[in-house]
């Protein structure tokens, strides 16, 4: 790291202060050419991560980060992971609406995933303030899989090809799940498809987690308890998810030590426990 030029990066003094940061791959204000956006020469920036998360541009050729409507779990799960300790770098990648074939390799995302966080890794390794350290993806995707008739066994062998290339490419430590919702009227077979799928990943593969089902809770008297409409979560839907799915995370990560004390009491005290007596 000796001799490289710290003014070229955007991460300020101010801001190196902070403990969670989100990766912008375009310049604030990207020029189109032939209909899709150049990314930023410069290698992008870092910024502070707040509501919503989310490059702030629409192109039909590239969607790297489709901008949040409002919020989303980014911002909570960031605040509650840096009380680790830590410091941590959010590449939002996101597109509504889509299966999860067009992430996949071959899939009209996939090379945009691709790109723009090898961009997030080759800044935080350029910059010498800054040093790569544990690196693990969350995905919160399903919803137009539960519609278009995707089968469970389906979704699970399209999610292992987009999960073993994530890590073929940048080595993620796992890769987190987050169920979709079964608050809402629509396909529930469909739904629990899917939901399924998701566990038998988790079940079946280290180096993938169930990191909430919290969404699955289904709530026949209040439909809206976590959704806005049939489809879109609840900006308090999205902070308690945010901080479930950071409660799992860092847990699995062995950085949740209060959650860790707690789950050794719980496990000594069950190994000691005298047995219950029989009764004849």
């Amino acid at each position: 790291m000796v001799g490289k030029d710290t003014a070229k990066y955007t991460v300020n003094s101010d801001l190196m202060k902070n403990k969670a940061w989100e990766y912008h791959y375009f310049p604030d204000s990207p020029t189109a050419v032939s209909g899709e956006y150049q990314k930023d020469p410069n290698g992008g920036k870092l910024v502070e991560v707040s509501n919503p998360t989310g490059e702030n541009f629409t192109t039909s050729k590239t969607d790297h980060a489709e901008k949040s409507s409002g919020s989303n779990i980014v911002p909570q799960f960031c605040e509650d992971y840096v009380k680790t300790g830590r410091r941590i770098v959010a590449v939002h990648i996101a597109r509504g609406g889509k299966p999860l074939s067009v992430f996949t390799p071959g899939g009209d995302l996939n090379k945009d995933i691709m790109e723009k966080y090898q961009g997030a890794l080759d800044y935080v390794r350029n910059d010498p303030r800054l040093t790569v350290g544990r690196k693990f993806y969350l995905m919160m995707q399903g919803g137009s899989d539960t519609t278009n008739g995707t089968t469970k066994q389906q979704y699970i062998s399209t999610y292992k090809l987009f999960h073993n290339s994530l890590k073929l490419k940048f080595n993620f430590e796992f890769g987190g799940l987050v169920q979709n919702s079964k608050n809402t009227t629509i396909n529930e077979e469909g739904i629990m498809n899917i939901a399924q799928a998701k566990f038998d990943l988790a079940l079946n593969y280290d180096d993938i987690i169930m990191t909430s089902t919290e969404t699955l809770t289904y709530y026949p008297d209040n439909l809206d308890y976590l959704l806005n409409d049939t489809t879109h979560y609840k900006a308090e839907t999205m902070k308690k998810l945010g901080a479930s799915i950071c409660d799992t995370v860092t847990t699995y990560m062995g950085l949740n030590k209060k959650k860790l004390e707690l789950l050794n009491k719980c496990k000594n005290k069950k190994k000691n426990q005298e047995p219950l007596p029989y009764i004849f």
